[in-house]
């Protein structure tokens, strides 16, 4: 374990630091081919990441005390892009209504939880909870449009 502790988990940690400029790379190369309003969407989501990791890097480099402010932005952008996604692949306008209509309870929930009941150097709990509930709600919402849609 302490051969885990020491050898491995340090080099894991900055792999999994600079796993996002993979999908950044790539998607760089493909960005000038596709046109796709939702490849954009994904290709900004993972730049995004990127972004976030490397904030979260730079404000423990500079020795801050908390960067969990990060993770309430974080939380919010990240349902806002996906269900950005999940809007343009639905043709359904009630399902597209219910999207934007998750995404503004979202909203009022990570405000609510970031000055409410908590603080913004707490971790947000009950909006990562209810921002992925949601997104596994739309997921399954498209798994079965897709099974419905076999055209």
């Amino acid at each position: 374990m302490e051969f885990f502790l020491r050898q491995v988990l340090p080099w894991l940690r900055e792999i999994a630091l600079i796993s996002p400029l993979i999908p950044i790379t790539v998607g760089l190369f493909l960005l000038k081919r596709s046109k796709s309003l939702k490849f954009r969407l994904v290709f900004g989501f993972a730049v995004f990441i990127g972004i976030c990791e490397a904030a979260s890097k730079l404000t423990v480099l500079l020795g801050t005390r908390n960067n969990l402010w990060i993770s309430h932005v974080y939380t919010a952008v990240e349902f806002i892009i996906l269900g950005a996604i999940f809007y343009h692949s639905f043709k359904d306008s009630a399902l597209k209504k219910g999207i934007i209509g998750a995404g503004a309870v979202l909203l009022v929930i990570s405000l609510v939880n970031a000055t409410v009941y908590g603080d913004i150097t707490q971790m947000n709990s009950m909006t990562k909870m209810a921002a992925n509930t949601m997104l596994i709600i739309f997921a399954v919402l498209y798994f079965y449009k897709v099974a419905n849609d076999l055209s």
